[in-house]
């Protein structure tokens, strides 16, 4: 779908370019007190909840280590 709404985009309305990525992590991005002239997103923890699933994602200082995460799957599906 993404391919085909790209396509159209370029060529059919002339896009000059095209982002995309996870609507969460641009909230965050947006929203979070950015050090400008660092360019560092403050340590956070995002909780995206979706139709079908819920992701959490963690936003550490450069250096900082996370254990390798789980997928758990919890719910009545």
């Amino acid at each position: 779908m993404a391919a085909v709404v790209n396509e159209l985009a370029f060529e059919l309305y002339g896009v000059p370019s095209i982002c995309t990525g996870v609507d969460a992590l641009f909230s965050y991005y947006q929203n979070a007190a950015v050090d400008t002239a660092a360019s560092t997103v403050p340590p956070g923890l995002i909780v995206n909840g979706g139709h079908t699933n819920t992701t959490l994602m963690a936003f550490l200082p450069p250096g900082d280590r996370v254990a390798p995460s789980t997928l758990r799957r919890y719910g009545g599906h």
